[in-house]
């Protein structure tokens, strides 16, 4: 299942590119659908964190840092909770030798981080809005974000390893 947002046509008209994208009829953004939900179910921020953590790694086995993951960029398109990644105007590849443009390039390891601290800043947020999430849970968020202070440099956890949470893998029931 695709999380991120996808173009139907492109086409360029008097030096202007021009997308279609795909259309939700009852869709808002994140920061719009916790505002609703301010009690959110446990199962229902449990499907949100999942699918907002695979949008990530989606991104990166594309080669791309969304680089502004926030709950703006982010639609919930209901009744079934599903989520898309939009609004890529800041985002970078991570193929160096693919872009002309020094601005729009990122290093693996600083992608992953990036992306990673968006994940664990939008996972927070939504932790705000459910009392349910597990404390061993949080307590995992809370401990990679502190990492995060201390190493600069090096990658600090892979997407998979948040998506390899045992609160994360169990099935709706």
């Amino acid at each position: 299942m695709c999380f991120i947002l996808t173009h139907c046509i492109c086409f360029q008209e008097n030096k202007k590119i021009m997308l279609v994208m795909e259309y939700f009829d009852s869709c808002q953004t994140l920061e719009e659908f916790l505002k609703r939900n301010e009690d959110l179910d446990v199962w229902d921020a449990r499907t949100v964190i999942r699918q907002i953590v695979k949008a990530g790694q989606e991104c990166l086995q594309r080669n791309i840092c969304h680089y502004d993951m926030h709950d703006c960029n982010i639609l919930v398109v209901e009744p079934f909770l599903s989520i898309r990644l939009v609004d890529f105007g800041r985002g970078k590849l991570m193929i160096p030798g693919k872009h002309p443009r020094t601005d729009t390039k990122i290093s693996s390891s600083e992608a992953v981080n990036v992306t990673v601290s968006q994940l664990f800043i939008l996972i927070k947020e939504i932790a705000g809005h459910c009392s349910s999430i597990p404390a061993e849970f949080l307590a995992f968020v809370d401990n990679f974000y502190t990492l995060e202070e201390e190493e600069e440099d090096g990658i600090l956890l892979p997407v998979e390893e948040i998506l390899n949470h045992p609160w994360l893998k169990i099935k709706y029931q």
